[in-house]
């Protein structure tokens, strides 16, 4: 080290900053500096004027096929994304070392700070230090009173997105800075490496299909179906008027934001692409293409099995997934298929709705002076275990066919994806199984593959209470009881999930009980065992 002076005292602190320069050659990064379109600064007047002035009849006459048909789309919005929305250049060195940006006020405020900081200690006067206290006391004040006034214009925003995105922000870095270990325990920093790592490992937890199928009976009478979903201008833009105004993209590059603001002269031809998508039941391939984004969960960040993957798929397939897949909620809920149990991706359904459920059943119950034991069960990646052909039977149980059929089926069929670290792409691996995360029809397709599992609980004393792939299982019994329905109930979930190619994670899984202390309980109840497989649950 070398060059080491004290400056000015964070805040009103009475420790001063020790700055040093470090003596070892500098890292020169030759890349390229990258380019961005900003879609918020775009002229949209003249965006939607070009737009408009386009024949769109002309453009598709020649195109028979989805994929024709996207691709003429996609050569129009990127010469007009050309024309009409600014680039500029990203500075990753300045974006990775900025500090909080403060209004001007403040910034005069820090610098006068340092002035007389510098002022007192060359002439060590009293009165120096005075001045220089009061002006460290106004400073952090006025710090405090920016970052109130930030936290209070989030709350009175009321956007539960926008405040779990500024918890992160200070939690977890913006960037994927640390090492990442590989299979035989060394590490690696680079970004590309990374990117294969995490790759690799996300496909392990995808399912080969076994070919073996249970039966599942039609669940609906024979009249009741869904076959078929409709597409007109009026609803392809109402819907894109619903989206979230977000920035991020998938392999098109086109952002909500930009679909927002477009709504009014893209939706025609979005609807003529919907519609020949759904017709000839064909996927266009930047549809069936996924980029994935990993985000740590928790425990040690250099173990890539603490990170859940993000998939950022394209927007304009998420439009059309929306419209159908509110066709589909409205059939499941019109003829009452989904189980009352389920608690999760349903309207007025919530994580909350399951626990005052649970909390009025386990309060009659402890009234009643009776146990209650319950079986908290997790299953391993769930979402990305689902075979499809099983799936793909379930939904016939549940009368969907027709044209809507052979399209979900050709939604999940040659689907890949490819992870991104710093800008660095994988290479692209299929996708074998799995509800395609980060789409809309994903989690409805879940619902319906999980649906039945509170069926094979009849005959036992036992409630099921589900959110998404969450189950909760639990009974309650009387003191001198010998014996719970719940040991039963456990056997039957393990052999359901086998017959699915659904794993339990027999680690995750935790068994819970209560009583009042008071209360004695008998020998064979209080040391019963919950198992799976082998496994005694904690």
């Amino acid at each position: 080290m070398s060059e080491i002076f004290t400056s000015c005292p964070l805040s009103t602190a009475d420790h001063n900053t020790v700055l040093f320069r470090i003596n070892a050659p500098a890292y020169e990064s030759v890349s390229e500096p990258e380019f961005y379109y900003d879609f918020i600064h775009a002229d949209y007047s003249n965006l939607n004027a070009y737009f408009s002035d386009v024949n769109w009849n002309y453009v598709f006459q020649s195109c028979f096929y989805a994929e024709q048909c996207w691709g003429a789309f996609m050569h129009i919005v990127n010469t007009a994304i050309e024309l009409f929305v600014p680039q500029r250049k990203s500075n990753q060195n300045r974006a990775k070392n900025c500090s909080v940006n403060y209004p001007r006020y403040i910034k005069k405020m820090i610098k006068k700070k340092a002035v007389l900081w510098k002022r007192w200690k060359i002439s060590c006067l009293p009165k120096d230090k005075v001045v220089y206290h009061d002006m460290a006391v106004r400073c952090r004040s006025a710090v405090n009173k920016f970052n109130a006034a930030k936290e209070l214009e989030l709350i009175r925003k009321n956007n539960l997105g926008s405040f779990y995105n500024f918890v992160n922000r200070k939690v977890h870095p913006k960037r994927f800075e640390c090492a990442l270990k590989r299979e035989d325990g060394s590490m690696t920093d680079d970004c590309g490496e990374k990117a294969h790592i995490f790759n690799n490992f996300f496909a392990t937890v995808f399912t080969q299909d076994n070919g073996c199928t249970p039966e599942l009976p039609r669940r609906v009478g024979v009249d009741t179906c869904l076959t078929s979903v409709t597409f007109t201008p009026t609803i392809v833009r109402r819907t894109i008027c619903k989206l979230k105004p977000t920035l991020s993209s998938g392999v098109d590059g086109i952002s909500n934001f930009f679909l927002k603001n477009c709504a009014d002269s893209l939706c025609l031809p979005l609807c003529h692409i919907f519609d020949t998508s759904f017709k000839n039941k064909e996927i266009p391939e930047q549809w069936r293409t996924a980029i994935i984004v990993p985000i740590h969960k928790k425990g040690v960040t250099s173990d890539p099995n603490n990170y859940r993957p993000i998939s950022l798929t394209s927007t304009s397939c998420r439009v059309m997934e929306r419209v159908i897949n509110n066709e589909i909620l409205d059939y499941l809920l019109r003829n009452n298929i989904i189980s009352k149990h389920q608690h999760g991706f349903i309207k007025k359904k919530s994580t909350c709705t399951n626990l005052l459920e649970c909390l009025n059943d386990w309060s009659f119950n402890m009234q009643a002076k009776t146990v209650n034991d319950i079986i908290y069960f997790d299953f391993k990646k769930a979402f990305d275990s689902v075979s499809h052909s099983k799936l793909l039977t379930k939904l016939r149980a549940y009368g969907i066919s027709g044209d809507l059929f052979d399209w979900i089926e050709a939604f999940l069929s040659n689907r890949k994806q490819a992870v991104t670290i710093c800008n660095t792409l994988s290479f692209f691996i299929p996708v074998i199984s799995g509800v395609p995360q980060g789409s809309v029809l994903g989690p409805t397709l879940f619902l319906l593959f999980i649906n039945d599992v509170t069926d094979i609980f009849d005959g036992l004393s036992v409630t099921c209470k589900l959110y998404a792939d969450d189950i909760k299982l639990y009974t309650s019994y009387c003191f001198n009881q010998l014996h719970s329905n719940l040991v039963d109930a456990t056997e039957r979930l393990i052999a359901w999930a086998d017959n699915w190619q659904l794993k339990l994670a027999a680690d995750k899984c935790i068994v819970c009980r209560l009583k009042q202390s008071q209360w004695p309980i008998s020998w064979d109840a209080s040391n019963t065992e919950y198992k799976i497989n082998d496994s005694t649950l904690q």
